[in-house]
């Protein structure tokens, strides 16, 4: 897909497949332009787009969300060979289970005792989504860690 006109910009995000087009029909005003991602790149703004669809969906816990953090991962499977249907099946053969029974680990453990992370390690990729004001957020925005939430 060429870029027309050429851009007058910056990479801001990596977007679905149709975006360009319903957006361009859409007569939405604005000075944007779709193209393919950068050689080699695709997997760095797949990873993001995946943080930001995250904390969307933390934000607005809705189907649309939800259904955007399945198009990222799957877009990762992509990259991998894989596709839906083998993340799928991986989920049904591996011997833990999903996660439909909302099973807890209690009781105490050197990697969870430490407290939080220091801030400078959970910088989730240089993505800094606005979590302020969600129980249990960690005490970096950028981080997507969780603590109980209990007050």
């Amino acid at each position: 897909m060429p870029l027309t006109p050429a851009p007058r910009g910056y990479p801001i995000k990596l977007v679905r497949d149709n975006t360009a087009e319903i957006i361009n029909s859409s007569g939405e005003p604005g000075d944007l332009w779709y193209g393919p991602c950068p050689a080699g790149e695709v997997e760095k703004w797949l990873r993001k787009k995946l943080v930001e669809e995250v904390a969307e969906f933390l934000v607005d816990p809705g189907n649309e969300e939800l259904d955007d953090v399945y198009a990222a991962v799957v877009g990762l499977a992509h990259l991998q060979g894989r596709d839906s249907e083998d993340l799928y099946q991986a989920l049904l053969n591996d011997a833990r289970g999903g996660f439909g029974r909302g099973v807890m680990m209690y009781g105490r453990h050197d990697e969870f005792d430490a407290g939080p992370m220091p801030r400078a390690a959970c910088q989730c990729f240089g993505i800094a989504p606005d979590l302020r004001g969600i129980p249990g957020a960690h005490h970096s925005k950028a981080c997507l860690m969780w603590t109980t939430g209990v007050a």
